[in-house]
């Protein structure tokens, strides 16, 4: 038992110590506000440093991380609070000098003033951000740009054909083939889209391999799709990082594009063969044989285009009348290539009719030859729509672009020296 004077001793203590800060508070409520305006500039000066490297961020498209700009928000918060209880002084300064000393006032900007001296040194602590954002994701396949996709009857039935294997379990390569300008490369990506929507998988991931194979760019594609990065020099090494990685999904569709020799799977880093069920391989190619290389268990040929679906599609690009005869004798000539229909549809819009006449003539007349997986049809379309390209620059500069490998990424600087030739 403590005798009663050292009880009401520390009860004098227990009690003396929260009623002197609170006196503290009314008495150095002005020193409390003054003590904390340097902090918040400090606060400021680190603000800065952060939306600094949030603007870097964005300008190389990363997502900024959720506590960055929570901490960012907090601090502007802090910042208005902080003008908030200089005003306060100078309201009290002015009630003082008119003898209306507001105490309550006084008491709540000191207490506050205290506090929030606390919240900024921990703002001030957490604001050491080692890194300020993650890179994007990639976008999904579904969110990309339609494009020019349009829905025919004449390649309906091919569209069944491939998503009717997609779903089948025990199928896990599809081949497209069909000749140039079909329409191959437009109808497997409408399938991809579809496939993601409808979430029939995880993921689906289109690469382009062209005809000269680069197996490293074909795994960058990849990786670079997949938001995985990949360094390595090593063509084994980057295979066996792709491999781990798409075996981590439990269904994705792999669309390679535009095969025209057999690619090694393996060699490239794609799942494929046995109980690998995960990952489906759609390819396209102009060859039904590349499709028996390439071990296609569902083989699906895309058809042209009916006589009256290539005229309501060079009707709608042409912007031509139903009863234009001369139109529909030009469309004819496209032979049911969507990629002709339409890059003759646009070549001869708004042009005479003596312009069709010649153009309808050149069409009849025009044939490649000796040019190597060359079609002749697709190539003479091409051929009048470059013809009647009207400006003598785009026409250098259109040529000046087909030197480069195929599938080559151009820089725009290149393209602007042609002028100077």
């Amino acid at each position: 038992m403590y005798p009663l004077p050292t009880i009401i001793i520390e009860i004098v203590k227990v009690s003396f110590a929260p009623i002197k800060r609170r006196v503290d508070y009314l008495v150095h409520y002005k020193e409390n506000v003054e003590n904390l305006k340097p902090k918040v500039g400090d606060l400021g000066l680190r603000r800065d440093v952060v939306k600094q490297s949030v603007e870097a961020a964005r300008r190389r498209g990363e997502e900024i991380t959720g506590e960055v700009q929570f901490w960012l928000q907090q601090v502007d918060e802090t910042e208005a609070v902080a003008k908030r209880f200089d005003d306060g002084v100078k309201e009290n300064k002015r009630c003082f000098k008119g003898w209306c000393p507001d105490l309550s006032s006084r008491y709540s900007l000191g207490k506050e003033a205290k506090e929030k001296m606390v919240d900024v040194d921990g703002l001030l602590t957490r604001g050491n951000f080692a890194d300020v954002s993650t890179p994007r994701p990639c976008p999904s396949f579904s969110s990309l740009p339609a494009g020019e996709y349009e829905a025919f009857e004449s390649t309906k039935s091919a569209m069944e054909k491939v998503i009717e294997a997609l779903k089948d379990e025990r199928i896990n390569i599809i081949g497209v083939y069909g000749m140039g300008g079909v329409g191959k490369t437009t109808l497997v990506e409408q399938v991809g889209k579809q496939a993601k929507t409808e979430k029939w998988c995880d993921e689906v991931v289109k690469v382009t391999v062209s005809q000269n194979q680069d197996l490293k760019k074909i795994q960058g594609e990849l990786a670079e799709k997949l938001g995985m990065p990949l360094s390595e020099e090593n063509i084994e090494v980057r295979a066996g990082r792709l491999l781990n990685r798409l075996k981590q999904e439990k269904k994705i569709f792999i669309i390679l594009d535009d095969l025209w020799d057999r690619l090694d799977l393996t060699q490239v880093g794609i799942p494929h063969g046995g109980s690998q069920t995960g990952c489906k391989i759609i390819m396209t190619t102009r060859e039904l044989d590349v499709c028996s290389t390439m071990n296609c268990q569902e083989k699906i040929k895309v058809q042209i285009l009916s006589d009256q679906d290539s005229w309501n599609l060079f009707k709608e690009k042409a912007g031509v009348a139903e009863t234009d005869e001369l139109a529909r004798e030009v469309a004819k000539e496209c032979k049911g290539l969507p990629l002709a229909i339409v890059t003759v549809a646009r070549a001869l819009k708004g042009k005479d009719s003596h312009v069709w006449k010649t153009a309808l003539r050149e069409l009849r007349t025009s044939r490649p030859t000796n040019i190597k997986n060359v079609d002749k049809d697709l190539y003479s379309r091409l051929e009048l729509s470059y013809s009647y390209i009207e400006s003598e620059e785009a026409k250098s500069c259109f040529l000046f672009c087909c030197l480069f490998p195929e599938d080559s990424d151009i820089e725009v600087r290149f393209v602007f020296a042609v002028k100077w030739w």
